[in-house]
């Protein structure tokens, strides 16, 4: 039996899609994209930030999240991009019993 789906796709892609249309972005500005364009999926805020952190390459905290997305950099300033290994360089997975 397949388990129903409690939003309209993965928080993750909502996340990916988010930074790929804004570029850079800081956690709130995320936030913010997610409840225009998604306004039924009534998504949890802190769900959005800790999504963002699991699927950091380099985030300190990363390590503490399951999950198999590492798609994005965290940059100085606390925003996050799409994670690029050509320009953000070559980082060891944080999770490297998982695949990317």
């Amino acid at each position: 039996m397949q388990q129903a789906r409690k939003y309209s796709k993965p928080v993750w892609k909502m996340i990916a899609e988010a930074i790929e249309a804004q570029g850079a972005s800081k956690p709130a500005d995320v936030v913010q994209y997610i409840y225009e364009h998604y306004p039924g999926d009534n998504v949890n805020p802190n769900t959005i930030r800790a999504q963002m952190v699991a699927s950091s390459i380099n985030h300190p905290d990363a390590h503490y999240y399951s999950g198999e997305h590492t798609r994005l950099f965290r940059l100085d300033d606390g925003s996050y991009k799409l994670y690029d290994p050509s320009s953000d360089g070559d980082f060891p997975d944080p999770k490297p019993h998982r695949e990317r």
